[in-house]
């Protein structure tokens, strides 16, 4: 499988001596413009996969507040409490 950069989370290296005239001055003017390395944040794709790091309990209570705002939307909107039910139950499945 072909990797970008920063796939799966993982760092950019870049040996700032190593690079031609041209992306030595990109860098060096990232940094004083932006505070922050853009030369890096430009090179990594923004369509790239991150590992999922929550904690389990973060994603129960994630879907807790979804069944919530489901009840609360529902309720607001004047339907059912049946449709409610069954929402509820598909959400938390």
């Amino acid at each position: 499988m072909w990797l970008c950069k920063g796939e799966d989370g993982e760092a950019v290296v870049i040996d700032k001596d190593k690079l031609s005239s041209d992306n030595r001055s990109k860098f060096d003017t990232g940094w004083q413009n932006n505070a922050f390395n853009q030369f890096a944040s430009d090179m990594i794709s923004l369509h790239r996969s991150l590992p999922d790091i929550r904690d389990e309990g973060f994603v129960a209570d994630a879907a807790a507040a979804i069944v919530a705002a489901v009840v609360v939307t529902s309720c607001k909107k004047n339907v059912s409490l049946g449709i409610v039910c069954l929402s509820v139950c598909l959400l938390a499945g």
